[in-house]
């Protein structure tokens, strides 16, 4: 059970959260463009935050 999101220091209260099992080729896909193969943080989430993210690099 997940009773909270903290990302960079700020608490999210209302976000919601899904656990799934990624498959190994969609997690390897992700490393090769620098994600991560193991957590997904959707634009929404990020943008509660007051967070930009740098849709170029």
């Amino acid at each position: 059970m997940v009773n909270e999101i903290v990302i960079e220091d700020e608490a999210l209260p209302y976000a919601h959260v899904v656990v799934v099992e990624i498959p190994k080729r969609l997690a390897e896909r992700l490393e090769g463009l620098g994600l991560s193969g193991r957590v997904i943080v959707g634009l929404l989430t990020l943008g509660a935050l007051g967070l930009i993210p740098d849709v170029v690099a």
